[in-house]
């Protein structure tokens, strides 16, 4: 439940409507944000990041604060085909389809010039702040045999120094 601004501050529920969200990158920052507010609001969520500790107290601080089974945490590295295969399958079976996909797993460039990228480390951005954003709209839009989700978020956020 969350107060609401509009019809004279009556309070939301949208868990009927939007049960299941997957949030990647949802260890930190925006992700984490999403996952709170989606939990928030009724649904239970399933929160994927590649830094499994970070991702567990994001899990935690959910089913600590609005009960226990409100979120799944799983480990998935979002640049890779076969992790994001499986990532859709275990969630499809732990809780069944996603009605809300926020693709926000991002990786921010953390040397302080172009010139210091080592050539692994400027694949590793292309292949999650770009190539991820098809993957998973594949594998879990049109890859869903019968359920795809009703609400999908590609979240990109670019830094510069």
């Amino acid at each position: 439940m969350v107060e609401g601004k509009d019809e004279g501050d009556k309070q939301h529920d949208v868990s009927d409507l939007l049960h299941q969200q997957d949030i990647t990158g949802s260890g930190r920052g925006l992700g984490r944000g999403f996952a709170m507010k989606f939990a928030q609001l009724g649904c239970r969520v399933a929160c994927a990041d590649i830094n499994d500790a970070i991702n567990q107290q994001t899990v935690l601080e959910i089913n600590e604060k609005y009960g226990p089974g409100k979120a799944i945490g799983y480990s998935c590295n979002i640049g890779m085909p076969k992790e994001i295969a499986e990532l859709r399958n275990r969630i499809l079976q732990d809780l069944g389809p996603v009605d809300v996909l926020v693709h926000n797993a991002g990786l921010i460039a953390s040397t302080p010039s172009i010139t210091d990228f080592e050539d692994l480390y400027l694949h590793g951005i292309i292949t999650v702040n770009l190539s991820s954003h098809f993957l998973v709209s594949w594998f879990f839009i049109v890859q869903a045999d019968s359920h795809p989700p009703h609400i999908f978020c590609n979240v990109f956020a670019c830094t510069s120094t």
